[in-house]
């Protein structure tokens, strides 16, 4: 199994654009959360020889508190990765 993913790859599975997932590492998402407030979340990317780098582990943690998906459908996404 592999545990690094480059935005590629995230991006493919996400299925957005490569850009997008690395201005998540950049900048983060703004996203509400249950009590109304907004909440900047960065996917926790690094750089490895001018590449972005996404561990795994990032990648559902940022799935599930974001909302973008539960921790199921986060499970079964990256299965099929």
């Amino acid at each position: 199994m592999v545990l690094d993913m480059t935005p590629k790859v995230v991006a493919k599975i996400m299925q957005v654009d490569s850009d997008t997932v690395v201005n998540w590492c950049k900048r983060g998402v703004q996203y509400r959360q249950k009590n109304r407030r907004v909440k900047t979340l960065r996917l926790n990317g690094y750089k490895i020889g001018g590449r972005w780098v996404i561990p795994r582990p990032a990648l559902v943690a940022f799935l599930t508190q974001t909302g973008f998906l539960s921790p199921s459908d986060v499970t079964q996404l990256l299965r099929r990765a």
